[in-house]
C-alpha cells in the first residue's frame, strides 16, 4: 500500500513538473526601468598644462581636509624656493588659508577672482 501512494505521488509530482515546463512563458515577463535615467552631458577637454610656473600667478586652497594646512605650508615653500619669480596667492596670510577661514562659500569665487594661472588645491587626509 505504502508503494502505491509512493508511485502515485511521484507520477503526480511528474505530471505537475511536465505541465510547468511545458506552459509557454510570455516572452517578456517582468520589464524593469532604471529610475536614474542617463545624464545628458557635453565633454570639455582638460585645461592645457602650463610649461613652467615662473613667473606665474599660483593659488594655494584648503579643500577642508586633515592637515591640509601642513601640506600647503610645505607646498608655498617649496614653491618659493622653486620657483621665485612666481606670484603665490590666498596664502597662509590670506584669509583663504586661515584655519577658521577655510571651505566658506565664495572663498574659491575670491580666489578666481585673483586670475590665478594655477590653482592648487589641498586634498590630504
Amino acid at each position: 500500500m505504502k508503494t502505491q501512494w509512493k508511485k502515485l505521488a511521484l507520477g503526480l509530482f511528474a505530471i505537475a513538473l511536465f505541465a510547468v515546463w511545458a506552459t509557454p512563458v510570455p516572452a517578456e515577463v517582468l520589464r524593469i526601468m532604471n529610475p536614474v535615467g542617463e545624464p545628458k552631458t557635453e565633454l570639455k577637454p582638460l585645461a592645457k598644462r602650463l610649461d613652467t610656473l615662473e613667473g606665474k600667478k599660483i593659488a594655494l586652497y584648503v579643500a577642508r581636509r586633515a592637515n591640509a594646512f601642513e601640506v600647503l605650508e610645505r607646498v608655498d615653500e617649496n614653491l618659493k624656493k622653486m620657483f621665485p619669480t612666481a606670484t603665490i596667492v590666498g596664502g597662509k596670510e590670506g584669509t583663504l588659508w586661515a584655519k577658521k577661514a577655510y571651505d566658506r562659500p565664495g572663498d574659491i569665487d575670491a580666489l578666481i577672482a585673483q586670475k590665478p594661472d594655477a590653482i592648487i588645491m589641498a586634498l590630504s587626509s
